[in-house]
């Protein structure tokens, strides 16, 4: 963000919201200096929620006056951080999740897989029944 607003000429004190969105653009178009590739959506918004705390401590420190944007909490307003697009749920065919849980030897660890397919919970979940 330091070097996005040096590249504007304009001090991080004077931050609008439009440089914000500016600034979660170029993330969306640059790729990662590490892997070369694209940044996640998550990350993008990741990194805004991080800009949001810190013009939060900013603002109870004294150094700037108001937030350069509505903040909800500490959070980043959802005008500015990217939508994730939902994913398609790959359902396997029955007789293969029926194979997969037979595979194990132990009834308890069928049990639990059986319900874990039957009801979407989680594998913590389902270690911490009674």
């Amino acid at each position: 963000m330091h070097v996005f607003f040096d590249r504007e000429g304009r001090p991080w004190t004077h931050a609008t919201e439009l440089n914000l969105a500016t600034f979660r653009n170029i993330l969306a178009s640059e790729s990662s200096p590490q892997t070369g590739r694209p940044l996640r959506r998550s990350t993008i918004n990741h990194k805004l929620g991080v800009i949001g705390q810190c013009y939060r401590f900013a603002q109870r420190r004294g150094w700037i006056e108001s937030l350069p944007f509505e903040l909800e909490g500490a959070r980043v307003p959802y005008t500015l951080r990217l939508v994730q697009p939902k994913e398609e749920l790959e359902l396997r065919p029955r007789r293969e999740v029926r194979r997969f849980v037979r595979s194990f030897r132990a009834w308890r660890d069928q049990l639990m897989a059986e319900t874990m397919w039957l009801t979407g919970m989680r594998c913590a979940e389902v270690c911490s029944l009674p």
